[in-house]
């Protein structure tokens, strides 16, 4: 089930309708798609938040054209560290900069 955002605080609201869909039906899997909002996750990952990604087959993109995710980023490190890799999910638009444009350039994604 691919479920659009971006995702901000509306999470408060949207995340206990959610898991009651997965109660009734464990078996769904879930993309939360467009992307977390740095702000939601400013004072680090919401309980409510950490709960649904972790304990259900839900996954979170990262999508450069709402966020602005970069080399280094600490929002992406961030949800690396409370999920893990198999619960991210790259937009089709890091595969984009030429379309999304500046400041979104290959050269942003290199490591460091």
């Amino acid at each position: 089930m691919y479920i659009g955002g971006p995702f901000g605080n509306v999470y408060d609201e949207f995340i206990p309708k959610l898991v009651a869909v997965l109660r009734k039906f464990p078996g769904i899997r879930v993309v939360l798609t467009n992307g977390v909002l740095a702000l939601y996750v400013e004072n680090g990952i919401p309980e409510v938040f950490a709960r649904v990604v972790n304990g259900y087959d839900v996954h979170t993109e990262i999508l450069t054209n709402i966020v602005n995710y970069g080399a280094g980023d600490e929002v992406i490190r961030l949800l690396y560290d409370a999920f893990g890799p198999t619960k991210l999910i790259w937009g089709s638009e890091f595969a984009a900069y030429n379309l999304v444009g500046p400041p979104f350039t290959p050269e942003r994604y290199i490591p460091d």
